[in-house]
C-alpha cells in the first residue's frame, strides 16, 4: 500500500484544502483534526497506517455524536460502529435508493415520541 499512499499524496499536492466546517475524526489517529493543513497528511497515512475504527467510533460517541452516516458500498462500518456504539444511529448511504432515505434518518424526532 505504500505506492498507492505515494500516488496520493502525489495527486493531494495540487489540491488546494479550504477550512473545515466541523472536525473531522480521522481513522489512522482517532483524534478530531480542524487544521486544514493536517488534511492530506492525515488522509495519506490513512491509505497503508492502521486504522482505529473502534476508538474513533467510542470517540464520537463520547463527544456527543449520536448520528453517523456510512457514505458507499456495503454496510459493514454502519455494523461495526453500532456493536461499538449501541446507542448511536447510523444510515447506509450506497445508492440512490438509500440516498433517499437520508432526510427522514436527519429529521429530529418529534418531542413526544418515545425514545427509540
Amino acid at each position: 500500500m505504500a505506492p498507492a499512499a505515494l500516488a496520493l499524496k502525489a495527486k493531494l499536492d495540487a489540491v488546494d484544502v479550504q477550512p473545515l466546517a466541523f472536525p473531522v475524526v480521522a481513522n489512522v489517529d482517532a483524534r478530531p483534526n480542524t487544521e486544514p493543513g493536517r488534511v492530506k497528511e492525515l488522509l495519506v497515512r490513512q491509505v497503508d497506517g492502521a486504522v482505529r475504527w473502534e476508538q474513533a467510533v467510542r470517540l464520537m460517541h463520547m463527544e456527543g455524536i449520536t448520528h453517523a452516516i456510512e457514505i458507499g458500498p456495503g454496510k459493514v462500518l454502519a455494523g461495526l460502529g453500532k456493536r461499538i456504539a449501541k446507542e448511536m444511529k447510523i444510515f447506509s448511504v450506497g445508492d440512490v435508493a438509500s440516498l433517499e432515505g437520508l432526510a427522514a434518518f436527519l429529521a429530529p424526532a418529534p418531542a413526544d415520541a418515545p425514545p427509540t
